[in-house]
């Protein structure tokens, strides 16, 4: 029985995502600078969904060696499965990489 679908998640204004991200940093004002966001290229979000019976992304939180919050990201299969083949993490942290500011960032 699928459980997860190739149309699961909901697209949100920009500010919607922007009040879902300073709701982020206001309940954690010590991490200030720390980290607000992190980056994944395309050809790796790709090679995750070219996996065969991968419908989408499952994304859990983790801490890499140094205690520093970071992503590892799998493909999943519509019967809700992770697909552990290939894992991502190690993404790029904003900051330092973060782009011009804007409302997502609060830069």
């Amino acid at each position: 029985m699928d459980v997860l679908s190739v149309n699961d998640g909901d697209f949100v204004t920009l500010s919607e995502g922007a009040a879902y991200t300073a709701a982020y940093r206001d309940q954690f004002p010590s991490m200030d600078g720390v980290i607000k966001g992190l980056f994944v290229g395309r050809n790796k979000i790709n090679s995750l969904l070219n996996q065969e019976n991968v419908v989408g992304l499952r994304i859990y939180f983790g801490l890499n060696e140094e205690g520093v919050p970071n992503l590892v990201i799998v493909g999943a299969k519509a019967t809700g499965d992770d697909v552990t083949s290939l894992i991502v993490e190690r993404l790029r942290p904003c900051p330092p990489v973060c782009g011009s500011g804007n409302s997502l960032n609060g830069n």
